[in-house]
């Protein structure tokens, strides 16, 4: 997948958003993917469900995360929106992110390539 396309086929760049709460910045990075058709609404649910059970296992580096969830929770195609925020976000372990990378991929097989 490449990462340039897929922000230009989806437009899903937005820069200098606000957000108060980690769930709004999901919610904020995943709206460009859902505005494109790239996932169903439901994916957003999917990424809260997971990261309320599993914690924020996609914070990548400190200040920038990667939200995600399974291929079957509402990915329709392959694709990746990017967003910032003017102010961070704290997730429930302390950590923060400011930039995220949303990841909609359609098999396990892109996540892992991509993730690493």
């Amino acid at each position: 997948m490449n990462l340039k396309q897929a922000f230009i086929d989806n437009d899903s760049i937005r820069l200098g958003l606000s957000a108060s709460t980690w769930q709004e910045a999901v919610k904020l990075s995943v709206d460009p993917l859902i505005e494109s058709g790239a996932v169903k609404e439901e994916y957003y649910d999917a990424i809260i469900e997971s990261t309320e059970e599993y914690g924020p296992y996609y914070i990548l580096m400190p200040g920038m995360a990667m939200p995600h969830a399974r291929p079957e929770a509402g990915v329709q195609k392959d694709a990746f929106s990017l967003i910032t925020l003017k102010e961070p976000v704290t997730f429930s372990d302390g950590k923060q992110a400011q930039v995220l990378l949303a990841l909609a991929a359609t098999s396990s097989a892109i996540h892992a390539s991509v993730a690493i």
